[in-house]
């Protein structure tokens, strides 16, 4: 009897490694709730999914659905059209194992900025070195839709699908 069950223990095991496994959505890191999305023009939406994984975005600014498919690989993009709109927004991503709202999503001026090491000084400056009237810009600041995405220097021999 204890022979049976222990066959049976791990004729089951077994068979829960061979189903597949449901892997969710993923988005890259910089498309998250509370970003800015350049306004008035087309922006990519992508990421990643099962193969051949079903997905729809629903945005609030737009009317229709969109639904696409993730190819062979997994990875998926859509181009979506932006607006003017000075209310904050949500974009919804579903598909049979995700569920992802990105929200306060807003429209407006995108700037990339990137350089040298010296565009890693803090606004403060630093230590003996300070920037002269930056934590009287900073308090007085009375911009809340200002957003700011900062990507980890990370070394790399090849190309990185995301950041961190």
């Amino acid at each position: 009897m204890r022979r049976i069950s222990l066959i049976t223990l791990v004729a089951a095991f077994h068979l829960l490694l061979l189903q597949p496994t449901i892997a969710a959505v993923k988005l890259p890191a910089i498309l998250s709730s509370n970003m800015v999305l350049q306004r008035n023009t087309t922006v990519v939406v992508w990421g990643w999914a099962d193969a051949k994984e079903k997905i729809s975005i629903q945005a609030s600014w737009l009317k229709e659905l969109i639904n696409l498919e993730a190819d062979n690989a997994g990875n998926w993009r859509i181009e979506v059209k932006t607006t003017n709109s000075k209310e904050p927004q949500t974009i919804r991503i579903k598909s049979k194992t995700s569920d992802i709202t990105l929200e306060n999503v807003l429209f407006g001026e995108v700037w990339w900025c990137s350089g040298q090491s010296n565009m890693q000084q803090p606004i403060k400056g630093y230590d003996g070195q300070p920037t002269f009237g930056s934590i009287k810009a900073t308090a007085k600041s009375d911009n809340p839709n200002l957003r700011l995405f900062t990507v980890d220097r990370v070394g790399s021999k090849t190309p990185l699908k995301d950041v961190e």
